[in-house]
């Protein structure tokens, strides 16, 4: 995610995203990674959601990662997390 200030004057942007959630014990979210970390994690009491908030000079840009792996059983027909 890249963030923007095309205003005059600096600014404040919460910035809102979500990592998946399993509701199945075989399959896992792992090596969960932030870049920077999330201001909170379980935002509004809603797993998985995360929220950063950025504070943005005229013309500043910054970026926002996140990477995460997914594993489940091979015979295990996954639709959706």
């Amino acid at each position: 995610i890249t963030v923007e200030n095309y205003k005059s004057k600096p600014i404040i942007v919460k910035v809102y995203d979500q990592i998946p959630v399993s509701q199945d014990d075989k399959i896992r979210i792992k090596n969960i990674k932030f870049n920077p970390e999330p201001a909170k994690k379980d935002a509004d009491d809603r797993p998985g959601v995360l929220y950063w908030t950025l504070s943005l000079n005229p013309a500043e840009k910054k970026d926002i990662g996140t990477a995460y792996s997914i594993e489940y059983p091979r015979n295990l027909n996954v639709t959706g997390i």
